[in-house]
């Protein structure tokens, strides 16, 4: 008999809270040669008024251009001179920094981070350059038709809503800010009671909360970040008319958040339906009928709210064929459900590639501090799978009738639209 290997010691979270109110995790993967870590302030576009739109995303290229004791050069040449990477997004509800590198640097990564994330100075000539630079970002998404169908669809799910604007904001708002409107909208967010430190890898928290508190923990307090307010909208259909050979479709159901009972029914859903190679979508869009390239479901989650979206891009001759063929597949949903074999197929190929992702320290990374920001601690993996196992067909037929619903489809074309009154009569007779 072949032995078989002894399985690694599976990843230990711990958590902490500093005096000043951050909340820290720490995923301890001793079997991994780096460690990833990141910085959220749990702050984003939605928190935004329609004059200083986009300011937590100019705040994020902001921070990489000098601090009080490091140039530009010398925030990305520490990291990078020592085998790391440094990267920063921002989302409707967070903006993150993070650092990947080999595990042993891990006090230079964190030393830099909390310089950046503390004490950026914001100069002025800074912010001119970078609002050029933050100009040809939305001139550059805004002519890419597959990315700017994402912005025109949350236009459409959510109009007259901070959730519905461009993370990046406008040519007008962002010709608004300055250096001290972001150094107020810092001192106000980037605080310890609205930030969250994330470190996976090969560390312990016996290393790694003792840095924190010398590097972060003089830090202000603050308050908590106040309780997002989502009006309830209707949502809409719009077209952006361009001369080109593909046009890009989208359709988009408002849904609910990351607590509601029908969260997990709902991930499930998207995976059935457009989540992978094997999938509905990809199975009648792609290989029986050769009209796209390529097709996918997806699920934007935030506390209170989260958005169903379906993307194709097809010729322009087929647009029809191909929306008629996606809501059918809805409609067959809400009125079948899955079979018990797909559902299956759907949550193991779910469960695998989560397991697949967290082998990987920034995977673990995200996984802790997007827990403990929404959550309030680190959800274990194990349990999250276990719970997706448990979603039945039945509960997945209900995700669909609550979502699927004519009043609450949005739905957003770009390209050379030939027959923009049909489009829109398929969809109101759906």
């Amino acid at each position: 008999m072949i032995a078989r290997p002894t399985p690694f010691k599976p990843t230990e979270y711990q958590t902490a809270t500093l005096p000043n109110g951050i909340r820290a995790a720490v995923a301890k993967m001793p079997f991994m040669e780096s460690v990833s870590l990141g910085i959220w302030a749990g702050i984003g576009s939605r928190h935004e008024s329609d004059e200083n739109s986009g300011i937590a995303h100019f705040v994020e290229h902001m921070v990489f251009k000098g601090t009080k004791s490091r140039t530009a050069r010398q925030l990305t040449t520490e990291v990078e001179a020592a085998g790391g990477r440094i990267e920063a997004y921002t989302m409707a509800d967070q903006t993150c920094y993070y650092i990947k590198g080999p595990a042993e640097t891990f006090p230079r990564f964190l030393d830099v981070l909390a310089d950046l994330y503390q004490n950026a100075t914001f100069a002025e000539e800074d912010v001119e350059r970078e609002r050029e630079v933050i100009h040809e970002e939305i001139v550059m998404y805004r002519e890419q038709p597959n990315q700017h169908i994402e912005d025109l669809l949350g236009m459409a799910a959510w109009p007259d809503s901070p959730l519905g604007r461009p993370i990046t904001g406008s040519e007008e708002s962002i010709r608004r800010i300055n250096g001290d409107g972001m150094r107020r909208f810092v001192a106000q967010n980037y605080t310890g009671a609205r930030s969250v430190v994330s470190v996976a890898g090969r560390v312990t928290a016996a290393e790694v909360v003792p840095l924190l508190e010398s590097m972060l923990g003089t830090f202000p307090a603050g308050e908590p970040v106040p309780a997002a307010e989502q009006t309830s909208v209707a949502p809409r259909v719009l077209f952006d008319q361009r001369d080109t050979e593909q046009v890009q479709l989208a359709l988009g159901f408002p849904s609910w958040g990351r607590f509601d009972e029908r969260h997990d029914a709902l991930q499930l859903l998207h995976v059935l339906l457009g989540g992978s190679m094997s999938s509905r979508l990809w199975q009648k869009l792609r290989e029986d009928r050769g009209l796209c390239y390529e097709v996918q479901a997806d699920v934007l989650t935030l506390n209170d709210v989260g958005l169903f979206q379906i993307y194709a891009g097809v010729d322009g001759d087929n647009v029809e064929e191909t929306l008629r063929l996606v809501l059918a597949e809805l409609r067959d949903l809400v009125d079948n459900g899955p079979t018990e074999i797909e559902l299956q197929e759907a949550c193991q190929y779910a469960i695998g590639t989560q397991r697949m992702a967290l082998e990987n320290t920034t995977s673990q990374m995200m996984w802790a501090g997007e827990c403990l920001l929404s959550y309030g601690k680190v959800i274990d993996p194990v349990d999250a799978r276990k719970a997706m196992a448990a979603v039945t067909t039945e509960a997945v037929a209900r995700a669909a009738r609550d979502c699927f619903t004519r009043q609450n489809l949005a739905a957003a074309f770009v390209g050379n639209m030939k027959n923009s009154p049909e489009l829109e009569a398929i969809l109101k007779d759906w």
